[in-house]
């Protein structure tokens, strides 16, 4: 006698319904198999659109999801799990398209505006010479604090001064020359003239391949959009690849 089990083909199979007590009823069982087969059917999975990956909710961070039947995006964590995640916001893509379609124009005009360029490039140049000045400045005052602290130190040599004297002096010394210091990284850091410049050239190039603008592409909005958030409002705030700002 053997325990191990032998599969018998399906057609050689003989079966006999109903000869146990069910455990549940025909029609339940009908009924919760009919209730997993349209769940399973009308489960919306998430759609691929151009601004996937791209457009996200403010609130939660959750990337935002394309719905057909709102022709736009709303929160995937509201769309997954509801209010208990995060608000419901959403926003139109033809919107969006239009508002960053918009910006672009906006930055082509600017660009090849030249009037307004050597305008902007003077006023960027007289600003450049005078925080020049300020710095130039700040230099003369820094090495006169150093010398000073320095005949100080000379003065506590020869014993004409005490130490606590040379101390408070060169404390205060130190303090102003800190103070200058970190003026004189943000001066530096506000002569922006031929950064500037530089981003002008370097945005003029990518828009006039795309120009004349009619929509915007995937190619678009891979060339000048960082990111995007939408908030509660449905309001998007665009961060883009390039900055036509001087500052």
């Amino acid at each position: 006698m053997t325990t191990r089990r032998h599969s018998i083909p399906e057609e050689n199979q003989i079966v006999v319904k109903n000869t146990h007590q069910a455990i549940i009823s025909q029609e339940t069982f009908d009924t919760a198999h009919e209730l997993m087969r349209s769940r399973k059917k009308n489960y919306t999975k998430v759609k691929i659109h151009i601004f996937t990956n791209v457009l996200y909710c403010s609130d939660c961070g959750t990337g935002m999801w394309y719905r057909q039947n709102r022709t736009g995006y709303i929160c995937g964590s509201y769309a997954r799990h509801g209010k208990i995640a995060c608000t419901q916001r959403t926003i139109k893509e033809k919107d969006l398209k239009e508002t960053i379609l918009s910006d672009i124009k906006k930055m082509a005009q600017v660009i090849n505006d030249k009037e307004y360029l050597n305008t902007l490039a003077e006023e960027t140049l007289k600003k450049q010479k005078q925080v020049a000045q300020l710095l130039n400045n700040i230099e003369n005052e820094i090495k006169a604090s150093k010398g000073k602290k320095k005949r100080y130190l000379e003065m506590l040599a020869e014993k004409q001064i005490t130490h606590e004297e040379y101390r408070e002096v060169a404390d205060d010394n130190q303090e102003r020359i800190n103070e200058l210091n970190i003026k004189r990284s943000g001066l530096e850091a506000s002569l922006r003239h031929d950064e500037f410049l530089g981003r002008i050239e370097k945005l003029r190039n990518p828009i006039s391949s795309f120009l004349p603008l009619h929509e915007v592409t995937e190619e678009i909005l891979h060339h000048f959009v960082e990111r995007i958030e939408v908030d509660n409002h449905g309001i998007p705030m665009i961060t883009y690849r390039f900055s036509i700002s001087p500052s």
